[in-house]
């Protein structure tokens, strides 16, 4: 008995049923993170801060002063909204680049100081810029907060994180963040994957893909918040690579700043801390 060839002509209806089930695969996530960005971009907003940094090399210092803006959310209706605490910190940085100077040979007495002063903050696409001051900041989960010293009549609307929220390997995940001023204070959202699970120095999952805007809320295509976008510190130093690592292999720098999914519960119980403090310095006129 003889075999009748496999043609490509064969192939193409299948070829067709692929594209068009991962088309459709596509148009659904498309339409669930329009949803999850109309309903969680009011609780996205801009933080405008005056930072001024001093870096010493070797004795010599220079200083700069520049106005930088990040995007935060407001997690508590009474004004407290949490960012990127390496937005305000050069901790993280400092670490990595002198573990990297040391790996290399090269003299140590290197040092970067950031003081956050001048902050100011903008809900939505409004003009208005409400004076904040910082709250509380946590280098080690890389999470800052500040809170709005006055209300009025305005109205927040916060992101809760739930005790038992987190991800799971190979969910789709949506981050909802804002362009800068100079767009109108857009909102827009980014989408990536959770491609892997870390238990140390602290549980966190690994992202994959286009969301990149740390010190933002995670969100299931369903709507539900799994975690904040953050940068997790491994603590070890380099080896073997530093300033000169190897064509191919990810540096040491790229290693430092590698974005995680910091799980929800993690989160809420660093909020309710940082609420603490902000009510604590409220109290003592700040």
């Amino acid at each position: 008995m003889t075999r009748t060839p496999m043609t490509r002509t064969r192939f193409l209806p299948l070829f067709g049923l692929a594209l068009a089930a991962s088309a459709a695969q596509a148009q659904d996530l498309g339409a669930q993170a329009a949803q999850v960005l109309q309903r969680r971009a009011p609780s996205i907003v801009t933080v405008k801060i005056v930072l001024k940094t001093e870096i010493n090399v070797m004795g010599q210092t220079q200083e700069r002063e520049e106005r930088i803006q990040v995007q935060g959310v407001v997690v508590d209706a009474g004004g407290l909204i949490m960012f990127s605490n390496s937005a305000i910190s050069a901790a993280q940085l400092q670490e990595a680049l002198s573990d990297m100077m040391d790996d290399e040979g090269q003299p140590g007495g290197f040092e970067i100081k950031t003081t956050p002063s001048d902050i100011k903050v903008v809900v939505g696409e409004e003009d208005t810029e409400h004076p904040a001051f910082l709250a509380a900041s946590d280098d080690r989960l890389d999470l800052a907060f500040v809170q709005l010293q006055e209300l009025g009549e305005l109205k927040l609307v916060a992101v809760d994180f739930p005790e038992a929220g987190a991800p799971k390997v190979g969910q789709t995940i949506i981050v909802v963040s804002r362009l800068n001023e100079g767009y109108d204070y857009a909102p827009y959202f980014e989408t990536g994957l959770i491609a892997g699970e870390i238990k140390t120095p602290q549980p966190a999952f690994v992202v994959a893909g286009q969301a990149a805007t740390v010190g933002l809320p995670v969100f299931a295509p369903s709507g539900e918040v799994l975690g904040v976008l953050t940068v997790v510190a491994s603590g070890m130093r380099p080896q073997g690579g530093g300033l000169m690592q190897a064509m191919g292999g990810e540096s040491p720098m790229a290693q430092a700043f590698r974005p995680f999914v910091l799980p929800s519960g993690q989160v809420r119980a660093v909020v309710a801390q940082a609420k603490e403090r902000a009510a604590e310095a409220a109290k003592q006129g700040r």
